[in-house]
């Protein structure tokens, strides 16, 4: 962080109790310091933040991976920089654990750590010629098989040359943010996050020349359903669900809003990977 911290929003994962709590004692010890704050919860039926006429220089997530994904998506628009301090479980993407806070803004107050600037995909479904479904995933955005357990056909192309037909349980389209996640489960590479590339790993393919692949991330991406005999559904960041049938295509390239992570610890990416058990 390169100029001073006049005023932090805090965003709390709801119906959290813990969070909530932590989230007063965070704001008391902010405003001991002359620090304006506005506490808001990351409401689960809302798109946006309402943030009231509040102009932030960062944003505190308390919660856990999901909620940090949820937050950027709707404050993406802002481009504010985004601290989390870990309540969930796996706390990959969080950079601060809930013990860790007092030490980690004071460093934020004093200015000291850096903006890790996190690419991000936009992706719009069309029906025909209607555009039935668009939006915007930090991690990446997967077409899965429906609730049965039969293969989906797809057809995938990239810049408008043919990849090939592949059947299978899906496909993950990836963030190097979300290498960590359903990809790198799935078979595909782990990326640095602050890199600029797209990563396309098949889930399960069955007979299938198509391998995991890292793309230039100024790359497009088409991928249609084929299967006429299955059901097939996008989800993006493990959050947001559509449903998807037959000659549907989901065309996916880099979107113009960057995440902004607020990084205080610059060296400790390799750290985390071993801490939470990728090598």
């Amino acid at each position: 962080m390169q100029h001073p911290v006049h005023a932090l929003l805090l965003v709390t994962k709801p119906g959290q109790d813990d969070a909530q709590q932590t989230a007063r004692e965070v704001q008391l010890w902010l405003r001991e310091r002359e620090v304006r704050t506005l506490l808001v919860e990351n409401s689960l039926d809302q798109d946006n933040l309402d943030l009231n006429g509040f102009v932030p220089d960062a944003a505190l997530v308390l919660g856990g991976d999901g909620t940090l994904l949820a937050v950027a998506r709707k404050l993406r628009r802002h481009q504010i920089p985004l601290l989390g301090i870990n309540l969930g479980h796996v706390g990959f993407l969080t950079e601060v654990e809930e013990e860790d806070w007092h030490p980690s803004l004071e460093q934020l107050l004093a200015q000291q750590g850096r903006i890790s600037q996190r690419m991000a995909l936009e992706f719009e479904v069309k029906r025909g010629d209607r555009t039935i479904h668009s939006g915007w995933a930090l991690n990446d955005v997967v077409v899965n098989r429906g609730r049965i357990a039969r293969l989906i056909g797809l057809d995938i192309s990239i810049d408008s040359q043919p990849v090939g037909p592949i059947r299978a349980d899906g496909i993950v389209v990836a963030t190097p943010t979300g290498t960590t996640a359903y990809a790198v489960s799935a078979g595909g590479p782990l990326v640095h996050p602050e890199l600029e590339a797209i990563c396309m790993t098949p889930i399960c393919p069955f007979m299938s020349h198509i391998r995991p692949m890292v793309l230039d991330a100024g790359h497009r991406i088409r991928i249609d359903i084929t299967s006429h005999s299955a059901e097939a559904c996008l989800t993006l960041d493990g959050q947001v669900g559509f449903d998807l049938l037959p000659g549907d295509a989901i065309h996916l390239q880099r979107s113009a809003f960057d995440a902004r992570f607020i990084n205080l610890h610059p060296k400790a990416y390799l750290d985390k990977l071993r801490s939470k058990g990728y090598f």
